[in-house]
């Protein structure tokens, strides 16, 4: 028993590996991503004080905001409080992200574990319970997910408690099918969609399995109790929330935008096709587990095809749901719920060869065909991994040679930032997106972001806006140093043109830096010598 035990600490070993490995060379977050990071640490902070009336509640990714909240307490709790919570948050900002990042994966990676342990009381086989295990890996996209802070991450955990609850019967004596199973499947639902409303097909599958109307009744009712209990920031802001939901589904394009027409056939088959093609694996194994639905009608008639039956169905509209959803409003992040039941998928499968010819199973053959579809499946997945690395390499030495030099930058200097990206040289660029976010919270932190950065301004390119906390640029002090950020030089021009007002007096650009590689420039404002 002692060597099984190990062998279910290989897959969240894996997996905290991969998480600690991708948010090493990801670097800082304030370099590459404003989106969704800033949202859930500005959510998580403002939960941390106690204030539940969030600018954000659309994924509504509450449990998230939740865990933000805790790690950012107890992260503050270990440091010195020379300085105030907030003060200490704000100001540190790319550090109190990272060590979320790590407690998030390191959470998800202790359930692996414990999951799959328990699904092996349950099933008694090895094979099954380790492919239960790598149900967080079988999504490409979750290799740069795990490196940030994103609701995603913590999809595994009701996929898999859901997972672990529909082929709970498949393993159990007649008397204990899903009967009394609605309470469970009503808070893994809720808890689901709590994370990420993208889990909503998955809503589907314990409405077929469960086998009475009392019964569906019964889940749907504290399914949808519990999640609004759940997603108390949701709660407070129902109108909000069902305004967005409206919006998603009568308008086809993404964020509840575009035109009023529910699905844009236009782009539909294209999405599809571009699903697909991303998805092949997933798209074959759905293929089989419909061919072992049809033929489950065939078969010979025992409770065991029964229930197979009812979870290919199950799974099968759950799948069809998901896939129309994306289609509609493409993003392949949306699709993660759905990948994540294909150790489900492949599952039912065995049990249906193994049904329909036992001397199969006496010679291991399920086992055995899992095993290489498992490996040949991973080892296709390491190109990606590589290919991953590189990217993230050399992005991040990229724009870590800008950020080296704002560091240069004398501390009351007046630092004004344009770029277009999500992320920027100087952490005041990701800081005013997640201020932009704090909703009704922004007066209550505005204060102790101008007391931190009261020389930073940021210039957005798409609304030709100025944002900052402080008093508006003062340039009258000569000796006061200014530098400009530009992503590129193409924003130079737009910037003076709407930004003039800032400018009363005649002034020259000295160039002090620009990497020549990405473009990536920076320039010290001189007052142009009198004539």
């Amino acid at each position: 028993m002692k060597s099984k035990k190990l062998l279910f600490l290989i897959a969240p070993l894996a997996y905290f590996f991969l998480g600690s490995y991708i948010l090493q060379i990801a670097g800082f977050f304030s370099l590459h991503g404003a989106d969704p990071e800033c949202i859930y640490f500005i959510s998580g902070l403002s939960i941390a004080n106690g204030k539940l009336m969030l600018g954000h509640i659309d994924n509504p990714g509450t449990p998230l905001q939740y865990l933000a909240a805790l790690v950012f307490r107890l992260v503050y709790f270990l440091r010195s409080h020379q300085v105030s919570f907030n003060h200490d948050v704000l100001a540190n900002f790319d550090m109190y992200l990272r060590v979320l990042n790590l407690v998030l994966t390191t959470v998800v990676a202790v359930f692996v574990y414990f999951a799959g342990r328990i699904f092996y009381r349950i099933s008694n086989n090895l094979t099954y319970s380790v492919l239960l295990q790598l149900s967080p890996l079988f999504t490409s996209i979750i290799f740069l997910n795990i490196g940030r802070v994103v609701p995603e991450n913590l999809l595994p955990i009701p996929v898999m408690l859901l997972s672990i609850l529909l082929l709970h019967p498949l393993f159990m004596s007649e008397d204990n099918r899903f009967r009394n199973n609605y309470l469970w499947f009503g808070l893994i639902s809720a808890f689901g969609l709590s994370i990420k409303l993208t889990y909503f097909p998955l809503w589907i599958i314990p409405l077929i399995v469960l086998t009475t109307w009392k019964e569906r009744i019964k889940y749907s009712l504290i399914a949808i109790g519990s999640f609004f209990v759940m997603a108390l920031p949701v709660t407070l802001q129902i109108n909000v929330f069902f305004g967005w939901m409206k919006a998603l589904f009568l308008h086809s394009g993404q964020y509840g935008k575009g035109e009023g027409n529910i699905i844009d056939w236009k782009t539909f088959g294209p999405n599809f096709s571009s699903l697909f093609t991303e998805n092949r694996f997933f798209f074959w194994i759905m293929i089989v587990l419909l061919i072992v639905f049809v033929a489950s009608f065939f078969s010979k008639k025992n409770r065991e095809v029964g229930l197979i039956r009812r979870i290919s169905l199950a799974v099968l509209s759950a799948t069809a749901i998901q896939v129309i959803i994306v289609c509609k409003q493409y993003e392949a992040r949306y699709f993660i719920p759905a990948l994540m039941m294909i150790p489900v998928s492949i599952l039912i499968i065995a049990e249906f060869i193994r049904q329909f010819s036992p001397a199969i199973t006496k010679y291991r053959i399920p086992q055995i065909a899992i095993a290489l579809l498992i490996s040949v499946y991973f080892v296709r997945q390491l190109p990606v991994v590589q290919h991953l690395s590189q990217d993230l390499d050399q992005k991040v030495n990229l724009k870590l040679e800008a950020s080296h030099y704002m560091q240069t930058t004398e501390k009351d200097a007046i630092k004004i930032i344009i770029t277009t990206q999500y992320g920027a040289p100087v952490p005041e660029y990701v800081l005013m997106h997640s201020y932009e976010w704090s909703g009704r919270q922004r007066e209550f932190f505005k204060p102790t972001f101008a007391e931190l950065y009261p020389n930073s301004y940021i210039f957005f390119p798409w609304d030709n806006t100025m944002h900052f906390w402080g008093k508006e640029p003062d340039f009258t002090n000569p000796e006061r140093p200014t530098y400009i950020y530009f992503l590129n030089d193409n924003l130079k021009e737009a910037f003076f043109q709407n930004a003039g007002k800032y400018f009363p007096e005649k002034y020259e650009l000295i160039r002090t830096f620009f990497n020549e590689r990405n473009g990536e420039v920076v320039y010290k404002l001189a007052k142009a010598a009198s004539e």
